[in-house]
């Protein structure tokens, strides 16, 4: 179970229901999944806005990072 208390430091949610940082639509329902009705606390539309926000980019040498999918770099795949 995901600890509410995780959002504690988040802005509030805009009154229009956008993304905190971009202004794009958030889609809770996406998050539903594995976070349940937490999502719905969740200011920013993507982990790109949050982290943009608290100032934690993803490091420039991760995997996340880089374009396509991080699932060709598995083992057995071919990049």
């Amino acid at each position: 179970m995901i600890d509410p208390a995780i959002f504690a430091g988040d802005p509030p949610i805009p009154a229009d229901g956008s993304c905190f940082v971009c202004g794009k639509p958030r889609r809770p329902e996406r998050s539903r999944r594995y976070a349940g009705m937490l999502a719905e606390m969740d200011s920013f539309c993507s982990s790109t806005c949050s982290r943009a926000y608290h100032g934690n980019p993803l490091p420039t040498g991760s995997i996340w990072s880089k374009p396509g999918s991080p699932n060709r770099l598995e083992p057995g795949r071919t990049a």
